[in-house]
């Protein structure tokens, strides 16, 4: 960082051009070596044993060669005195094909299985023209590649994206309507007429892909140009609609065998939940810090995950009364699962606690744990706390 101007010192050309020289050429190249090392050892372990880890392999890909694609449209021109600069941008074209490959199988697998969505489809495109970068700068000269084409073409494909009946939204909704319309004729609920018949009987997992579908057209289309649904057809009318209430689909848990995996819903609890004198209620949907409103204003709940465990702050007076883990009462739901073998309720799902200055109540609404080395998992989670002020 010595080349940064200190204070209210000129930022001059020159200077800023040797800074940002440095930083390309030894620092971000190196590393992009270096990953592409491990990289490689990576993806020969993926195709040795063929068992692709879920979304982890596009994620990896993508940020690796659109740094690279960035890097080498830079480090053009920035070699005339470095070996080092003049080796990188000859072979790390070549280098980053076989990752971008290993991409569009893994985007592949995923759009097979569900179905081509909008971060999909533009997932695809930015492939494509990092692809499309790297096999120019491998069969061009080394002196004579021009890096406009890397610019240009960008903006071409940026620009076909979001314009016209092929943009990344359109592509997205027309793949999953067709999607949940061929699993709704499948299971007879769609008919030739075009009319629904509601089917009680299909299996948890279809009802669950049913549910999926519908929650990814209705969050981000609303359920426009869905033709088959109902006028103003919402996610609360699948029990009149369809015959089953919403269920939640997790189509990539490992295991989702009674006796393994755990999901506890209000399909299972029912939806009411009493509140027995408490005062206030709050749900855990609220990530985050929720602040008091200035009607309780002494109240406030934080919930927050990471990969450490899932922690509840109750916050009063602006000071944290209580920090609980989340996880902890996950043992004895567990526990009263197998005890119970699933048929649980909203007792067995509540924990009572006190502090100086409150009374709080758990009720866990909604619980799913699948199983690992460790024993198990938590998957997604909700509840509501209720609390009373002594």
């Amino acid at each position: 960082l010595s080349g940064v101007p200190h204070g209210d010192e000129p930022m001059e050309p020159d200077r800023i051009y040797k800074f940002f020289r440095i930083l390309v050429i030894y620092v971000i190249a190196p590393l992009l070596t270096a990953y592409s090392v491990v990289f490689y050892i990576y993806s020969l372990r993926i195709l040795i044993n063929w068992n692709w880890p879920d979304g982890i392999v596009a994620n990896m890909v993508l940020w690796y060669a659109l740094i690279g694609t960035v890097t080498m449209y830079f480090i053009h021109g920035m070699d005339t005195d470095s070996k080092w600069a003049s080796f990188f941008g000859r072979w790390f074209p070549r280098i980053v094909i076989l990752p971008i490959v290993l991409l569009f199988i893994s985007l592949g697998i995923r759009i097979n299985a569900y179905g081509i969505t909008a971060n999909r489809y533009l997932l695809g495109i930015t492939g494509v023209w990092m692809l499309g970068c790297a096999v120019y700068m491998s069969i061009v000269n080394y002196k004579t590649r021009c890096t406009r084409v890397i610019t240009v073409s960008l903006a071409i494909l940026a620009v076909l994206s979001v314009v016209g009946p092929w943009n990344a939204i359109n592509i997205g909704r027309i793949s999953q309507t067709n999607r949940l319309e061929k699993i709704l004729v499948e299971n007879n609920i769609l008919q030739p007429d075009g009319s629904i018949v509601r089917n009680t009987a299909i299996d948890e997992e279809t009802k669950g892909e049913i549910s999926d579908k519908l929650r990814y057209l209705e969050y981000n289309y609303d359920y426009k140009k869905v033709d088959f649904l109902p006028a103003d057809f919402e996610t609360s009318d699948m029990q009149k609609v369809f015959g089953f209430e919403y269920t939640y689909y997790y189509p990539e848990m490992p295991n989702t065998s009674k006796d393994d995996y755990v999901m506890i819903n209000d399909t299972i609890l029912g939806s009411v939940v009493a509140l027995d004198g408490y005062e206030y209620i709050w749900d855990s949907e609220k990530w985050g810090y929720t602040e008091p409103p200035e009607a309780q204003g002494r109240l406030g709940f934080r919930f927050l995950r990471d990969s450490d465990g899932s922690v509840l702050d109750v916050i009063f007076d602006g000071e944290t009364e209580l920090s609980t883990v989340i996880d902890g009462y996950m043992e004895d739901i567990l526990r009263i699962w197998d005890e119970k073998d699933g048929d649980v309720t909203y007792d067995d799902m509540t924990f009572d606690i006190q502090t100086e200055s409150l009374d709080l109540r758990l009720i866990f609404t909604g619980v799913e744990l699948y199983p690992d080395d460790k024993g198990f998992e938590m998957g997604w989670v909700r509840f509501y706390v209720l609390a009373k002020i002594r």
